[in-house]
């Protein structure tokens, strides 16, 4: 939770993107002053030592291992649980540090004349133009197709609801910290930010307190259909719309594609072991769905009335 140390010449981080590296030092260092800043420097210097002894166990498992179990047995149990957090916000954290990097890699590629992504849209797209199938076949295959990404629920997941929506948020304010165009007033804001959302994080119960339910598991899949394919689903149609509009030089396709896409959830509905799935769950789970679509529908729907305001 420290800046990392001057790197060695076998230190993988030497083939880290700087940006990304960048991205975890500066997480990592904000959760490190807020675990002084609430549990003391002593123990701040106990998490350090756990992960400085972890990090040496891979290259001496034999001898910094055995150090490393010696301290992680010593400790307390109510200070083991928050080492285990700790260690839990460290890595989500970098986890978000490893999207970002990664949604950037995918615009550079798309930025750039003739660097395809491979198995990106525009990837297939030249693969098809290079083939010679023209607009009309892909209209014709995508009506024949059915594509159809079904969520379920993971019988590990234990964090709330509440856990996924701080780390989406500092997600998106990283994103806007590092905006090269932000005013240093504006950096400074986000910063603050992230800073009160890591220590709300802190200071919140990471697994729920009782057994999971599948009110929760709904709950949980709702989270990725209002955060993400609401708003990804239009896109994906306009991006396939907008590539396969080239193929044919002497006739345009139609402007309306097929439905292609859809979605399903074994969420609430999945009969296979669990008693606690009735078919009163399975209508409150659709309801459930359907007011969250219903709301998008209705949201964009004023912004459509705000936009085009013509008498």
């Amino acid at each position: 939770m420290t800046p990392p140390s001057p790197m060695t010449p076998a230190d993988p981080r030497r083939y880290m993107d700087p940006a990304f590296r960048g991205d975890v030092r500066f997480l990592t260092s904000l959760l490190g002053e807020i675990i002084r800043e609430q549990e003391g420097r002593r123990f701040f210097q106990t998490v350090e030592r756990i992960r400085v002894l972890a990090k040496a166990s891979r290259a001496h498992p034999s001898s910094e291992g055995r150090q490393l179990l010696r301290v992680i047995e010593a400790l307390p149990y109510p200070q083991a649980l928050k080492v285990a957090r700790a260690f839990t916000i460290y890595f989500q954290l970098v986890n978000l540090a490893e999207e970002a990097q990664r949604i950037r890699r995918i615009r550079w590629y798309e930025s750039q004349p003739g660097q395809l992504l491979e198995m990106s849209l525009s990837w297939t797209a030249h693969r098809f133009k290079t083939a010679r199938i023209s607009a009309r076949k892909v209209l014709q295959a995508l009506r024949e197709s059915r594509i159809m990404p079904v969520l379920t629920a993971h019988p590990t997941e234990v964090r709330r609801r509440t856990t996924m929506d701080h780390l989406a948020d500092i997600a998106a304010a990283l994103e806007a910290w590092r905006d090269p165009l932000a005013t240093p007033h504006e950096k400074l804001e986000q910063e603050r930010f992230i800073r009160e959302g890591l220590e709300i994080l802190w200071t919140t119960n990471e697994a729920r307190q009782r057994k999971l339910t599948v009110a929760d598991e709904v709950s949980q899949t709702l989270f990725f259909l209002e955060r993400t394919i609401l708003n990804l689903v239009p896109d994906v149609y306009g991006r396939v719309q907008e590539l396969i509009r080239p193929l044919d030089s002497d006739q345009a396709p139609s402007p309306w594609l097929p439905t292609f896409l859809r979605f399903g959830s074994w969420v609430g509905a999945d009969r296979d072991g669990n008693p606690s799935v009735t078919p009163e769950v399975t209508w409150e789970t659709a309801k459930a769905h359907r007011g969250v679509i219903l709301e998008f529908y209705q949201r964009r729907m004023e912004e459509l009335i705000r936009r085009f305001s013509q008498a």
